[in-house]
Order: structure tokens, then sequence, then C-alpha cells
């Protein structure tokens, strides 16, 4: 069901001074209103179609395959990433280059977003013996070259 959801970023608790300010506020939800609005809905479109249009080379997508390939026949993972796990990773580097002000997916993209979009995805292997520490996406990173 995880698979579903795009990314998973953990935020942690809140320092001492912002829960304090947080349990004597007013309710959040009272506060949401009056949150500026930062773009028009109607302007979603048009960003969704540029991040579209941000262009993967063929070499990208081989180091893509790679991470995939990795996930589902390396010893450390119960199960690897499913294409809609794939296509997040893939979306995901493309609207970070995209804020980033490229035209074009590099693998620092992918390596970025990498973690918020596997790390949900992925799971330990019972038999897995973990010598070396760090999580299951760094590790990937640290394993999976970027030239093949």
């Amino acid at each position: 069901q995880l698979d579903r959801f795009l990314m998973r970023i953990q935020l942690g608790y809140p320092g001492p001074e912002a829960e304090r300010e947080l349990l004597q506020g007013r309710d959040r939800r009272e506060l949401l209103q009056e949150l500026p609005q930062c773009i028009a809905p109607d302007r979603l479109p048009a960003l969704r179609e540029a991040v579209n249009g941000v262009l993967v080379s063929e070499a990208l997508l081989d180091y893509l395959q790679r991470i995939i390939q990795y996930t589902r026949s390396g010893k450390e993972f119960s199960y690897g990433l499913s294409p809609r796990g794939a296509q997040a990773l893939l979306n995901a580097a493309r609207a970070w280059a995209y804020i980033d002000g490229r035209d074009h997916v590099v693998p620092e993209d992918v390596q970025a977003v990498l973690p918020a979009v596997v790390e949900h995805r992925l799971r330990e292997s019972a038999d897995f013996t973990d010598h070396g520490g760090g999580a299951l996406a760094q590790r990937l990173l640290a394993t999976v070259d970027v030239v093949g």
C-alpha cells in the first residue's frame, strides 16, 4: 500500500521552542486558512507538463534501471522496486531537475530524491546481515555505479 505514495518524508520532532508555540497556539486548521497562496491552481497543469518535458537521456535511464534491477536482485532486499516505484523515482528526479532550473535530468537528481522515494518501498531481507550500517537507500546509492 505504501507504493501508492510518491514520497515518505520524515520531519522529526520540533525543537522545544517550536513545540511550546504549538502547544500555546491556535488550532493549526485555523492557521491554514491564513497561509498565502503561492501558486494558482490553474497553473498546476502547466507545471506538470513542464516537468514531464524535462529530458531524460538513455544513459540516465540506464542508471535508473541499474538501481531498479539491483533492488530486485540484491541480497539486501526482501523485494525490489515495483514499476510504480520506478516511475515515481523518474518523475521525482524530473521535478528536482526542473526546480533546479535544468531541462534535463542528471544522476544527482536521482540521488537527491531516491531516499524519500524508495525507503518506504524497500524492505531489508531477513537473511541479510548489515555490515556497513546506513539506510537502504544510502547503501543502494553507494553500490550502484552511475556509469555501467
